[in-house]
């Protein structure tokens, strides 16, 4: 019986850990992400052409890239999290 119990609560410190370390590896990897990947999935979300944008002010934090994305004249607010792209008007 105790070496259930023993085996139930390493799994449970195991989970927990691996939990705590998400942020620590996702961050890494934001890390890792460089400008050009930026374009081409920004270029990906607007389905256009990589040098129909203009991308500036890129701010990597530790679980997402924050930067401004001009694209036909028009400024977007854009977000990269888990390699999905998120843009909106300022304001919006």
């Amino acid at each position: 019986m105790k070496t259930f119990k023993l085996a139930g609560l390493s799994i449970v410190a195991l989970s927990t850990l691996l939990a705590g370390c998400s942020p620590i590896i996702s961050g890494a990897m934001n890390a890792t992400v460089e400008e050009k990947d930026i374009v081409q999935k920004t270029a990906d979300y607007f389905s256009t052409d990589p040098k129909e944008l203009k991308i500036t002010n890129i701010d990597k934090k530790a679980l997402f890239t924050i930067y401004k994305t001009t694209y036909k004249g028009v400024l977007y607010n854009c977000k990269l999290h888990y390699d999905v792209v998120e843009c909106k008007k300022p304001g919006n």
